[in-house]
């Protein structure tokens, strides 16, 4: 597959990345014994990793948008090749589902196991490709906050350029406060004495 850079010309994705990627994602499978739970907990770092290698020419969601549909990809074919073939004991009326080994959780044996196969093939890897993008946006607003604290800019901009002095109240003042469940004013409370 191939995507462009800043110029405009064509580059290789990284291939040693997707053949890392593989390797953890059969083993994460492997260890869930065909069960994708750790290969849904992948999609943390793997969304972490894109969001921290996006190219810096292009936005970064294009990128990790296009990452994050390939990794979940290579799980769905993962699960297809494990899970699919179960699917024909679907029409085999000798087939007994209750002894399939997969847990019984609807009222008949047989819904179960339909449920168990959708969830194993479709569902999981959609919940990888959300654990993916959900890590790559955390770490874009990590990255955009470590920005904007090293510019020196806050969330919220000043009123005035003037230094606030001792004879203006404070808006922090202002805020209303809960003191024995009545809400008062900083401000307009009465001492006790």
């Amino acid at each position: 597959m191939m995507t462009k850079d800043q110029s405009g010309r064509r580059r290789n994705l990284p291939w040693p990345f997707l053949t890392t990627y593989i390797f953890f994602d059969l083993l994460a499978t492997a260890l869930g014994m065909g069960v994708p739970f750790l290969n849904i907990l992948l999609g943390f770092p793997v969304g972490w990793i894109l969001a921290k290698r996006a190219p810096a020419g292009e936005p970064p969601f294009a990128s990790i948008w296009r990452g994050a549909w390939l990794t979940a990809g290579v799980t769905f074919l993962l699960m297809a090749a494990i899970w699919l073939p179960q699917a024909r004991n679907l029409f085999n009326p000798a087939f007994d589902f209750s002894q399939s080994g997969v847990p019984l959780w609807l009222y008949d044996p047989k819904l179960s196991f339909t449920g168990w196969l959708i969830l194993m093939v479709l569902v999981s890897p959609f919940l990888q490709l959300l654990a993916t993008l959900s890590a790559a946006f955390i770490y874009l607003l990590r990255k955009e906050q470590r920005n904007n604290s090293r510019k020196g800019d806050t969330c919220v901009a000043p009123t005035s350029s003037r230094p606030l002095d001792s004879s203006r109240q404070r808006d922090s003042d202002k805020v209303p406060r809960a003191e024995g469940g009545i809400l008062r004013s900083h401000s307009t409370r009465k001492t006790h004495g």
